[in-house]
């Protein structure tokens, strides 16, 4: 079975390759990679539980990365403090 870019599924597999990423302090290829996933659940409206538990692990990986203000900006908005952003984008090289 071959998924769309757009699909649950996609975004599953990029969600857990970042972490097998992470695990190995593959930030930058992990931090790519967490984005694509939300990215993906972002387009379809961030409406399932996976989206900030991705957003959580995004944030746990900018702390290990020494990047605290990054990871901030994930828990204020998993603490309710900012919206949720409609969705995010990066360039994925």
């Amino acid at each position: 079975i071959i998924y769309t870019k757009n699909h649950l599924r996609t975004s599953t597999e990029y969600h857990n390759y970042a972490v097998v990423l992470h695990n190995l302090d593959r930030y930058s290829e992990a931090e790519k990679n967490y984005i694509e996933s939300l990215n993906v659940r972002g387009e379809m409206n961030g409406k399932e539980e996976n989206y900030f538990k991705t957003m959580q692990y995004l944030a746990e990986l900018y702390y290990e990365w020494d990047k605290p203000e990054e990871a901030q900006k994930y828990r204020d908005i998993l603490e309710g403090k900012n919206s949720r952003p409609r969705i995010i984008r990066v360039v994925v090289e």
